[in-house]
């Protein structure tokens, strides 16, 4: 089919302007610090895009249907907000929860940068060594970079593993009327797992 000129013309621009987008947003995802690699439906892993880089590390997303879920918070909080716009680009949703593998800067120097809603989560010892104002989070970070600087505000977690634990073993009960076996079928442990994971949520509220 022949266009007229003026048709022509108005397809030529829009597909130009066309172009210019795509180029604009593949030079915008060049331009930033955190390069997204997908491992698979709904699991990203972010890597910084200079792997030699001492005040950026690696994470993971995970798009799951509550909100998405990031492990590691990045040294920093300028380099979390940096991160975080990577992410924005295949998840627009706000980060629900933020796991901390540990207390050291690399895991959670950022975690101040993530929003206010956004469930910090780690194990009791990273807590605990958070908590302690004798702990040195940056001895890690320092070796890598002298650049570092520690958070004025460090975030502690909003609940620990343990917790979370301790809500599900509790909660399989509750769905099964106390009754070990089903609960433990449902958890996916042996009953006798069960059995220990009870006992140690029991010294956990006696020593709390």
């Amino acid at each position: 089919m022949v266009y007229p000129a003026f048709v022509r013309i108005r397809i030529h621009a829009a597909f130009v302007c066309g172009l210019l987008l795509l180029g604009s947003a593949a030079a915008a995802a060049d331009a930033s610090p955190f390069r997204l690699e997908r491992l698979g439906e709904g699991i990203h892993f972010v890597r910084p895009a200079d792997p030699s880089d001492p005040l950026r590390t690696n994470a993971l997303l995970v798009q799951r249907d509550d909100g998405p879920l990031v492990v590691e918070s990045q040294p920093t909080e300028a380099a979390a907000r940096e991160m975080l716009a990577a992410i924005r680009a295949v998840e627009p949703r706000p980060v629900r929860y933020l796991v901390l593998s540990h207390a050291h800067a690399e895991s959670s120097g950022g975690a101040g940068a993530f929003p206010a809603e956004t469930l910090v989560i780690a194990s009791r010892r990273a807590r605990v060594a958070l908590e302690d104002p004798g702990f040195d989070t940056g001895a890690e970070a320092r070796a890598r970079s002298a650049a570092w600087r520690p958070p004025e505000r460090p975030r502690l977690p909003t609940l620990v593993l343990d917790d979370l634990q301790r809500m599900a073993v509790v909660e399989a009960l509750r769905r099964h009327d106390g009754a070990r076996g089903p609960a433990a079928a449902e958890l996916g442990v042996a009953v006798k797992t069960l059995y220990n994971k009870i006992n140690q949520a029991s010294e956990l509220e006696r020593s709390a």
